[in-house]
């Protein structure tokens, strides 16, 4: 009995038809036994094989989504973080951030740069304080003067153990300095807005700041001196804070006004006379009975040492 090819219908006689579809079907089957040999050769391998290869491709399209659920996640618990460190104060967003150890030691380092150009270099270490928009290493310079101070008062009395009033003097005193301080420059700054239209309250504040630095030297000496009992010295430094504080006030009014020498001049005689007369009633106000205990703790001394030095004449 005739065949005919199930694709294309041609009568076949014993022979494999040579259409397209026929051809197709044959190199299939032949693909099928040559697969099924080699299986049988490797002891059935080639089906985990197959079926770690379907689950690598199973796996595949899933393993992108769980790492972006868990960045997501992730980025979700970040910002809910952040949130919670948020506070509302006046119907405003206040962010609270903890200052890190890099930032500390970056802080530090500029109060320690500040410190010594003052010292080297202060017209060029006031310039760039005053171009600098980062003023807090300039504030410390007020606590470390603070600082000093209170060290003054309490070894200058005597009273480390038992000086709870010196300790109070030393601190009403480091207040009195800071705010008479702020007045000098809150002053300057009105007077110099003329001459340096661009300049700001901040910088100003910032700079005069910064002249804490020649104060808590010439503090620290004192407290040197306090110890080896040069008194002579101690009266001389007590002079020389006041001129000190005359100059370095000068140069701060220098650099706030564009380096103009004649404008600062100016502004500086106005501003010395203003800051006695407020020193005078900041004195009064915070007590003369304690600055005169001191004053005559500073004279006693003195004259205790000078009768010692003519005991030995």
């Amino acid at each position: 009995m005739a065949k005919f090819c199930m694709y294309c219908g041609k009568p076949l006689n014993g022979e494999t038809c040579d259409c397209p579809q026929a051809v197709a079907e044959a190199e299939k089957k032949a693909r099928m036994k040559v697969q099924a040999a080699m299986q049988a050769a490797r002891g059935g391998a080639a089906q985990p094989q197959n079926q770690q290869a379907a689950q690598i491709q199973y796996q595949q399209p899933v393993q992108p989504q769980y790492q972006q659920s868990a960045q997501s996640a992730q980025q979700q618990a970040q910002y809910q973080q952040a949130a919670a460190q948020q506070q509302t104060a006046g119907g405003k967003q206040i962010q609270i951030t903890a200052p890190s150890a890099e930032q500390a030691a970056a802080v530090g380092k500029d109060v320690k740069n500040l410190f010594t150009g003052l010292f080297t270099a202060p017209v060029e270490t006031m310039r760039q304080a005053a171009a600098s928009a980062n003023k807090i290493p300039q504030y410390l310079m007020a606590a470390v003067m603070a600082v000093a101070m209170i060290l003054l008062a309490c070894v200058t009395g005597k009273s480390f153990l038992d000086g709870g009033t010196l300790f109070g003097l030393g601190l009403k005193m480091a207040i009195g300095a800071v705010i008479l301080r702020a007045v000098y420059g809150a002053v300057v700054y009105v007077l110099a807005k003329k001459h340096n239209p661009a300049l700001t309250i901040g910088t100003a504040m910032g700079v005069y700041a910064l002249t804490f630095a020649y104060d808590a030297v010439i503090l620290l000496l004192q407290i040197v001196m306090g110890f080896i009992h040069m008194y002579e010295i101690s009266i001389a430094l007590y002079l020389f804070w006041f001129a000190a504080s005359v100059l370095s006030a000068y140069l701060a009014a220098y650099v706030l006004t564009g380096e103009n020498a004649g404008a600062a001049f100016r502004i500086n005689l106005v501003v010395q006379l203003v800051f006695l007369i407020v020193m005078v009633f900041v004195i009064r106000g915070i007590g003369i009975s304690l600055v005169q205990e001191l004053s005559e703790s500073i004279m006693n001394e003195f004259m205790g040492g000078m009768g010692d030095l003519g005991s030995i004449f």
